[in-house]
């Protein structure tokens, strides 16, 4: 006789009450108010799978843009498995938690999420939801204009030649003949160029040659 052995499908206190709000573009959030006594540590592991049970059913009944979970009431001190994020990527998610929470809750579900401010969250995850989807690529920064140089002078020690030169933005570079993908060493001043060349034994065996177009 084959013995069966009963269940517990609620093995947690912790509550998860899910409600909707409409964005400006009309698509959906998803807004999760998370509440009651978190256990402590690798105890809490069932209540972090019923956090997790609960987002991922709210996700699946309503396609969402943003999501926001309140956890303001969920007495959270440790614990590893808590996690906050919808499973679909693209869904922007903020955590709304009490500022004596913060410590708490940064390193584990992420401080870039933690707020402490419900309404200024809901601004926050519109503005982030029109800018489009969470997952979209970052667009390279653009890179910065090349610099051009108003003159240059060489200089020597021993058979070393450096260039130094008077660069568009204000800057003084020095680079050694020939090295064209080695980066020129920067200063602030036309001194500090001239001082680290005469410290390092260098001398100037040429005049300044313009140039300017």
């Amino acid at each position: 006789m084959c013995r069966a052995f009963s269940i517990d499908l609620a093995p947690s206190a912790v509550s998860c009450e899910p409600s909707t709000w409409l964005l400006a573009d009309g698509r959906t959030g998803i807004l999760m108010r998370v509440s009651g006594p978190y256990r402590h540590g690798s105890a809490g592991r069932d209540d972090a799978r019923v956090i997790r049970l609960r987002i991922n059913e709210a996700c699946e009944l309503v396609a969402a843009a943003a999501f926001v979970v309140d956890a303001r009431d969920l007495a959270y001190e440790w614990g590893d498995d808590l996690d906050f994020d919808p499973p679909d990527s693209s869904v922007w998610v903020l955590a709304v938690v009490r500022p004596e929470q913060v410590a708490a809750y940064a390193p584990i579900v992420g401080s870039k999420i933690v707020r402490t401010d419900l309404d200024a969250a809901f601004d926050e995850i519109e503005r982030l939801a029109l800018r489009g989807p969470a997952n979209a690529p970052v667009p390279a920064a653009p890179a910065p204009p090349a610099k051009t140089y108003a003159w240059t002078e060489v200089w020597m020690n021993n058979g070393c030649a450096l260039l130094l030169r008077g660069a568009s933005d204000g800057s003084f570079d020095l680079c050694r003949v020939g090295e064209r993908d080695t980066p020129p060493r920067s200063y602030a001043s036309l001194e500090q160029a001239e001082a680290k060349l005469r410290f390092s034994g260098y001398q100037r065996v040429e005049g300044r040659l313009s140039l300017a177009s």
